[in-house]
């Protein structure tokens, strides 16, 4: 399964415009980047850039030309939603794949774009590297770790991508709410959800155990855990739970069986 992520500035409106109220629902595509990331290592195989011309609201406000730093001679240009959709379908092919963004905006705008010109439904399943990321945060927090203590934000819920990257040192390549140095950002910290640095060090020896196990074609239980680790099953059902969310492990609750994801 391949993973692509994902970023799209889309047209956009100041507070006090009735229309930003709608904005996820009628919000289009002006600039798209797309990156095809090897799920093991993160990266990048190849990329998509493209600026589009949005159908229904052709002309930016001055808002969001400020915000994206696109100007409308650039969007003038630029290919047609429709044309857009169609390049963008030729380059993703036709192999099933996951589709990650940081949080669902993107996904949302995209999916509704791709079923309105392809007419079929958008089938990729989607990962929320937002989500990924807070658990990781919640997994630090729940442990009290020098990384989560040294954060310049105690909050978790609705990061933004700044704050994220902020927290783990990173530094932008390009500007803000720039398609392409917002993917690099969203792939920034998906590798540091999914990566050794990601992990508690309660979670690095549970992982130790499940790759152990997995050597011997064996899945770790709630039991072992307990004797090895000191962990109530309560906490290793949550930890599982989270470690399965962000994409380490399989993690079979009925049976509290927790294995490596293939």
């Amino acid at each position: 399964m391949n993973l692509i992520l994902v970023d799209l500035e889309a047209t956009c409106w100041p507070h006090g415009d009735p229309r930003r109220k709608q904005q996820s629902e009628i919000s289009e595509s002006i600039e798209i980047y797309g990156a095809a990331v090897d799920p093991i290592n993160f990266s990048i195989l190849k990329d998509f850039h493209s600026y589009v011309r949005p159908n229904n609201n052709p002309i930016l406000t001055d808002f969001c030309k400020k915000l994206t730093g696109l100007s409308q001679a650039m969007i003038d240009v630029a290919p047609s939603s429709e044309d857009f959709i169609k390049t963008w379908q030729s380059w993703v092919g036709k192999a099933p794949f996951y589709l990650a963004s940081w949080g669902s905006f993107d996904h949302r705008v995209l999916s509704r774009e791709w079923t309105k010109y392809t007419r079929t439904e958008a089938t990729w399943m989607h990962v929320d590297i937002q989500k990924k990321f807070e658990l990781c945060c919640r997994a630090h927090r729940a442990e009290k770790t020098a990384w989560y203590q040294s954060r310049k934000s105690a909050r978790i819920s609705g990061l933004s991508l700044n704050e994220a990257l902020d927290s783990i040192g990173y530094l932008r390549q390009g500007q803000a709410h720039t398609a392409q140095s917002d993917t690099l950002g969203a792939l920034a910290c998906l590798k540091f959800a999914c990566s050794a640095q990601g992990l508690t060090p309660l979670e690095q020896s549970l992982m130790q155990m499940v790759k152990q196990e997995s050597e011997q074609n064996r899945a770790v239980y709630w039991g072992e855990a307990v004797r090895k680790l000191g962990l109530s099953q309560a906490s290793y059902a949550t930890m599982s739970r989270n470690l399965a969310k962000r994409g380490f492990v399989h993690f079979e609750a009925k049976l509290g069986a927790l294995r490596l994801s293939l």
